[in-house]
């Protein structure tokens, strides 16, 4: 791992408890670029509730969507710079030059609180990235 690839403030790689999860905001390398969430309030309270902000290689993470604004915001966001498809959506987009949000949540079991819960956690980070990033999308009433 470089230095460079990773914000001043992360701690990721470092004797930090790791996430459960594949995905966690204390990964880095030199794709993967964490700025975790100061705050750690509500979602972003563990490891593996991220948001994703992808970039070109040739691009700075600053031009990903969106990134600045759930930076400011407190969320845990990974920055993840894009050299050639690995075939995922948020690739794809990235390398068409399209909008794209992407966000996981930590796996709380299949049990009906379990599921209930990781909804509730991403319901509310999606609103909170629409209306952040695309404020002409109406959320669709529940």
């Amino acid at each position: 791992m470089r230095a460079a690839s990773t914000p001043a403030r992360s701690r990721c790689n470092k004797s930090d408890p790791s996430g459960s999860g594949v995905i966690s905001i204390r990964y880095c390398d030199d794709m993967l670029r964490p700025s975790p969430s100061l705050g750690r309030a509500w979602p972003w309270d563990d490891d593996d509730t991220v948001a994703f902000a992808t970039f070109r290689t040739s691009d700075s993470p600053a031009a990903a969507f969106c990134r600045d604004a759930m930076i400011a915001a407190d969320f845990n966001v990974v920055q993840e710079r894009v050299v050639e498809s690995d075939r995922s959506l948020s690739n794809y987009a990235v390398l068409h030059d399209l909008d794209y949000l992407n966000f996981e949540t930590l796996d709380r079991g299949d049990d009906a609180d379990g599921l209930a819960e990781g909804r509730r956690r991403l319901v509310h980070i999606i609103d909170r990235a629409l209306a952040m990033c695309a404020p002409k999308v109406k959320p669709v009433a529940r």
